[in-house]
């Protein structure tokens, strides 16, 4: 897991895994208290839309691409659109993206 600064200012979560064996033991929630203690100033993550509830305890919310950074917009459309042309090769129905934003 990182917290990678961007141009404006702002930083991005990103990076975020826990591995299948170690999952359920709060591990994840204690990684991303640890580097938003951290964090200066908004803080953005992209997460698949089915999972943003789960991030609103840490304080994001959802937003619409237009309001995050351009960095942060262009790996949502490369994560909406390459993730969606294997999704689609693999017969599976494509993943929706959200971006998510924590002041």
């Amino acid at each position: 897991m990182q917290l990678r600064p961007l141009p404006d200012g702002h930083c991005e979560l990103g990076s975020l895994a826990v591995a299948p064996d170690m999952r359920g033991r709060g591990i994840a929630a204690r990684m991303i208290e640890t580097l938003l203690a951290e964090a200066e100033g908004p803080v953005q993550m992209i997460t698949g839309a089915k999972f943003a509830a789960h991030y609103e305890r840490f304080g994001f919310r959802r937003i619409e691409r237009e309001q995050a950074p351009r960095p942060v917009c262009i790996r949502y459309f490369v994560g909406q659109f390459l993730g969606g042309l294997v999704s689609l090769l693999k017969g599976y129905a494509p993943r929706r993206l959200a971006i998510l934003q924590r002041v």
